[in-house]
């Protein structure tokens, strides 16, 4: 069983949507956002719970389900409905553009599998020197198929 949950500001009112199939409640889900945040993390979602602080933002489960395709969908509609995605350029829209980096409704496709230790030590690299790297700067190397350094 799963669930779909909108995370919104108090101060801004903006929102991101997410889902968690590990349980029903999103509690621990939510948890692991703030963490990851204030670990440093460079997603923008993260970067307001910093900026904002983890009590400016209340949670509110929309959503459960025990079908993963059905949550993918409803978190997809919950998406659009809040204008969540930072890339929105709505004029029209209800709410102000969110914190959705990607596009909702698309599950982690490698759940349940296992890197080998030669592409642990190439996330490892990469993950470094993109850490290393000031904000706005691109890593040196080739950190992506077809990219050049």
């Amino acid at each position: 069983m799963g669930c779909v949950y909108v995370i919104c500001c108090e101060k801004t009112q903006q929102r991101y949507v997410g889902q968690t199939i590990a349980e029903e409640e999103p509690h621990r889900r939510v948890a692991r956002h703030i963490r990851d945040a204030m670990r440093g993390s460079r997603y923008i979602f993260h970067a307001a719970i910093r900026e904002h602080l983890p009590s400016s933002f209340f949670v509110e489960k929309v959503f459960k389900s025990s079908s993963e395709h059905v949550l993918n969908k409803v978190e997809a509609l919950w998406a659009d409905i809040y204008n969540a995605y930072c890339w929105s350029t709505d004029p029209h829209a209800d709410f102000p553009a969110g914190y959705n980096s990607a596009p909702a409704g698309f599950s982690n496709k490698f759940r349940g599998r296992k890197h080998s230790a030669e592409s642990k030590a190439k996330i490892s690299a990469a993950r470094r020197a993109w850490m290393a790297t000031p904000r706005g700067e691109t890593p040196a190397g080739n950190f992506h198929p077809g990219a050049t350094a």
